[in-house]
């Protein structure tokens, strides 16, 4: 593959290559990218911490939803374009959408 190619010369003259989850040290080692996992090190991740959020009256107006982050189902992107489709089922107008929302995605499960 082209992509195991450019990391592998990118990554060649490395001394150190910082990961944020074992999963991707492993599937580096798997693809043959980096030799083993001495070269590899985790650090912690850069998501925020989950903590409890307290339930607060919507604002006026139509809701606007934005989404920041890769366009991953892994990511919650099926959940992020179903979203305006469920709060039409409960009453509420979301704002507009700049494609039609559907109900699945590829790659969905």
């Amino acid at each position: 593959m082209l992509t195991n190619l450019l990391y592998r010369l990118s990554l060649r003259s490395c001394e150190v290559v910082f990961f944020q989850n074992p999963d991707d040290v492993a599937e580096m080692i798997d693809r043959n990218i980096i030799k083993d996992d001495k070269r590899s090190v985790l650090i912690n991740g850069s998501g925020g911490q989950p903590r409890p959020i307290s339930q607060s009256p919507l604002p006026k107006g139509e809701p606007l939803f934005l989404f920041i982050g890769r366009l991953l189902v892994e990511k919650g992107v099926a959940e992020f374009v179903q979203r305006p489709a469920k709060c039409n089922s409960a009453g509420h107008r979301p704002a507009s959408w700049p494609w039609e929302v559907s109900t699945t995605l590829p790659h969905s499960g």
